[in-house]
């Protein structure tokens, strides 16, 4: 059987968990409250579902590894709560389970500048130990999801800083030891942000890896294989609905296009209406089938990776005790589909060797 790495879970201690930290955790909120790893591994156990009529082989059980995605801590103090952020990674990799369970960890990454990039990268490093940071850090995400008027969205996005900063993520990385530059992961939201976010992204990866917005190649740029690379987070956040998936599908086409780009196959609860009213995992994948045939499509296996968003997936899907377990069985279906048509090398690559590939992470 496959071996499971979830590449997208998120972590805070009851330190963090109030909107001091968190901008966005209101006191009513049902993911303000501590999530750490054992509560993690605790929601990770669920067996996989014996219900569902699509999957002839169960999918893997339980993790080997995963990957921690930055929280999207507030910046009102600078990047003081940043700088806490990785203080409090140093501590969880530092003893078990997380020493041996946290195979890389996504930072915030600031995209103003390329100094302020490289202070960022200074102040991470102390507070997480030369150690950790070096062997566990694997990429940096800034989320362009909160952005909603589309011109600030291409000034943050399409802006020198930014560009500057994607870039360095190549020259950054220790190009010694093999390692092809940090991943960049980023989020965008065709539901609540319109779908233009995607033809922005498309545009900003353009421009990284040294083309013009129109397609056109500039001098002295580096190509996509010297580049960082892009993993977009959660399906790019569709709508769901029918009148949405076609703008959105040709977005997707657009962005798969490019090389090293990658997709995580995550996210769907907070997306799918009514929250909390799911179904088996067979009906789930009726549900977003169409949005997921078109990504294996254009990305194919060995450019998509499964993720839970852990625990943020509990906010809309049926609950604590439920929600990781569902997704995984939704996503073992999915890796079912016939028309997908897909080999055990294929799988294998969804529920981990993506994401070994996309983070260089070690095994």
């Amino acid at each position: 059987m496959a071996p499971l790495i979830d590449s997208h879970i998120h972590l805070w201690p009851a330190s963090a968990s109030n909107s001091t930290a968190h901008a966005w955790m209101s006191p009513d909120l049902t993911l303000t409250k501590p999530h750490e790893l054992s509560d993690y591994l605790e929601a990770a156990s669920q067996p996989p579902s014996t219900t569902s009529t699509s999957s002839t082989s169960p999918p893997p059980q339980t993790p080997s590894g995963v990957v921690y995605i930055e929280t999207d801590r507030s910046h009102a103090n600078g990047d003081d709560q940043a700088v806490l952020e990785a203080e409090y990674l140093g501590q969880v990799c530092s003893s078990s389970p997380g020493k041996e369970l946290v195979k890389g960890i996504v930072l915030w990454c600031p995209v103003a500048s390329s100094a302020s990039f490289r202070d960022f990268i200074a102040q991470a490093r102390q507070a997480m130990g030369n150690d950790t940071f070096d062997t566990r850090v694997k990429g940096f995400r800034y989320l362009f999801q909160g952005i909603h008027e589309r011109a600030e969205f291409e000034r943050v996005a399409l802006g020198a800083g930014c560009v500057e900063v994607l870039r360095e993520l190549r020259s950054s990385s220790d190009k010694a030891g093999g390692r092809q530059g940090y991943a960049f992961d980023v989020g965008v939201d065709q539901r609540s942000g319109g779908s233009w976010q995607l033809e922005v992204l498309d545009a900003l990866v353009s421009v990284v890896r040294g083309r013009t917005i129109q397609g056109e190649a500039m001098r002295g740029t580096e190509s996509a294989e010297e580049g960082c690379a892009f993993v977009l987070n959660h399906l790019c956040k569709p709508s769901f609905v029918e009148d949405d998936f076609e703008v959105w599908k040709d977005a997707i086409s657009r962005l798969a296009g490019h090389a090293r780009v990658y997709m995580k196959l995550s996210g769907a609860f907070s997306e799918l209406l009514p929250a909390g009213k799911h179904g088996s995992a067979d009906e789930v994948y009726e549900r977003i089938r169409p949005w997921v045939r078109h990504v294996f499509k254009e990305f194919g296996a060995s450019r998509i990776m499964f993720g839970s968003d852990w625990p943020v997936c509990n906010a809309g899907g049926p609950g604590e005790k439920q929600t990781w377990g569902l997704w995984r069985d939704v996503v073992g279906v999915a890796l079912e589909d016939a028309e997908l048509g897909l080999t055990d090398n294929d799988k294998a690559r969804v529920w981990g060797g993506t994401a070994v590939e996309a983070y260089s992470l070690d095994t």
